[in-house]
């Protein structure tokens, strides 16, 4: 499931565009899929939601730009 939603992004990415959390993933998924994408080289800046608890989300990344909006920003052409 991760690949195939994995391959429909990078299908259609570019430069600037912003990934929102919109494909029916938990939270462990999405930090998957979106670690997946910053290990594959696709993604350079990665923003992510806060949890309930008001605290944001951080997966083991050491280019994760963190800001108050639960978005993920693609910072490179694919």
């Amino acid at each position: 499931m991760i690949s195939d939603i994995k391959l429909e992004i990078l299908k259609g990415i570019k430069k600037g565009d912003v990934l929102a959390e919109e494909f029916s993933l938990d939270s462990d998924q999405f930090l998957k899929l979106v670690s997946e994408l910053v290990c594959d080289g696709h993604v350079e800046g990665v923003i992510f939601p806060k949890d309930k608890f008001g605290k944001q989300v951080l997966a083991n990344m050491t280019r994760a730009h963190l800001t108050e909006k639960g978005e993920t920003i693609l910072n490179q052409q694919i």
